[in-house]
């Protein structure tokens, strides 16, 4: 929130004492900073219709209908980017204020009480009026009424609406990460071994995460302190800026390369436990031939219809390979939703985390319940004995390492970062 301008009828030395009082004008300013409301007008050139460029319309447009435009906009934005204060003004003073900022793609906000505000209310962004003190022409042509005529209740409501807009933002940005990772999985599962990475129940339980559950998470988020002091969202800004396209594509291609290359080589450096399992053929079920890694969970060879585990799976079902690739995923899946809180590129994911109890709850949860439907095994498609407990350390290291990663790549990039 930046309180740029005051604007008042009142003579300069009565809004110089009050926007002192109101930290507004610090002393030692430049005259520059304080100035009549006529003199402002004539410098800027007034207020013109945008085609006939002439203060009384000669092209006929009706009021309703005209554009206006500011005479000098390179002038105003010479004058504005010094000023403070606006005195002994008109509501047409005010209105080229207002019309001034809006040009120079400001998003522009007018809280006033009077008759005279109303115009600079009408133009500006948003409009807001006192509620008791506020006479009826001011709060007709006002978007938000103050009932108490409060401003603090204002900062309340600006930093409340803000925090909504990044809830929406933390929460977008998550679903598109998932949903482009498992959707680049299940396409190169099939491409290569033409079968899906992951079960339909196990797909059923990632959504589950990414729509219900990752949606309250985000939407229980309290605002941050910095909201009230952010600049405004432009108004020809994109809901997903390149910040969130960077947190995108970074986590998508990681978490898609990580449970890409568990797949195609897992069976080379997954360790195996618990005594070894022969199908009909006397093949080892649970060891990749005489190594201490799991056998290969894939049905199908790469690129090819020739069989693997395929002929194994209904006699001893989903392969330790496979569950471990699913268990993987999903808890990368988890620190993304950890580093999701975080849409400005802010090396601390953790800021304010502990003032979001539900959202603690939810990650908790999330792990717990990763842990019940592996153990519980088959109905998720899971190996039916689970997995080792090194297994699940292994597991929860591949979701570790993905904030590691992103720590370590937001502390060697040289865009600017909070703490």
């Amino acid at each position: 929130m930046c309180i740029r301008d005051s604007m008042t009828g009142d003579a300069a030395p009565t809004a110089i004492a009050v926007a002192k009082e109101l930290g507004l004008l610090e002393s030692g300013k430049r005259k520059s900073a304080i100035l009549e409301g006529s003199r402002f007008y004539q410098q800027i050139g007034g207020i013109i219709c945008r085609v006939c460029l002439a203060d009384i319309c000669l092209c006929r447009t009706s009021e309703r209908l005209r554009r206006n435009i500011i005479g000098d906009q390179d002038q105003f934005n010479e004058v504005s980017a010094d000023l403070v204060i606006l005195a002994r003004t008109k509501p047409s003073h005010k209105e080229a204020l207002v019309l001034g900022l809006q040009e120079a793609a400001h998003t522009v906000a007018v809280a006033g009480n009077g008759a005279n505000d109303a115009a600079a209310m009408r133009r500006a962004d948003v409009g807001i009026a006192m509620g008791k003190e506020g006479t009826e022409i001011a709060r007709e042509a006002a978007d938000l009424i103050l009932l108490e005529d409060k401003l603090d209740s204002l900062a309340h409501t600006i930093v409340l609406g803000r925090n909504i807009y990044q809830s929406v933002r933390k929460f977008l940005q998550f679903q598109l990460t998932m949903t482009i990772s498992t959707i680049v999985l299940e396409f190169l599962g099939a491409l290569l071994y033409r079968q899906p990475i992951f079960a339909s129940i196990q797909l059923l339980w990632v959504n589950l995460t990414i729509d219900i559950l990752a949606s309250v998470a985000f939407a229980t988020e309290p605002p941050d302190d910095d909201l009230l002091w952010a600049k405004p969202v432009r108004r020809d800004e994109y809901i997903i800026t390149k910040k969130m396209m960077a947190f995108i594509m970074f986590h998508g291609i990681t978490l898609s390369a990580v449970a890409l290359a568990l797949t195609c080589f897992g069976e080379n450096f997954l360790p195996e436990y618990g005594p070894d399992l022969l199908g009909d053929n006397f093949e080892s079920v649970r060891y990749n031939g005489q190594t201490d890694y799991v056998r290969s969970g894939r049905t199908k060879f790469l690129f090819s219809n020739e069989d693997d585990y395929g002929h194994l799976i209904d006699n001893f079902g989903p392969s330790r390979h496979y569950t471990i690739v699913f268990t993987s995923f999903t808890f990368m899946m988890h620190a993304t939703l950890i580093n999701s809180r975080s849409i400005d590129l802010r090396l601390n994911v953790f800021r304010g985390i502990t003032r979001n109890w539900l959202f603690i709850v939810i990650v908790i949860g999330l792990f717990l319940s990763q842990f019940l439907i592996v153990t519980i095994g088959q109905p998720f498609h899971c190996h039916r004995e689970g997995l080792h407990w090194i297994q699940w350390v292994i597991c929860v290291l591949f979701g570790i390492s993905i904030l590691i990663a992103w720590s370590c790549l937001l502390y060697t990039s040289p865009s600017p970062r909070d703490s």
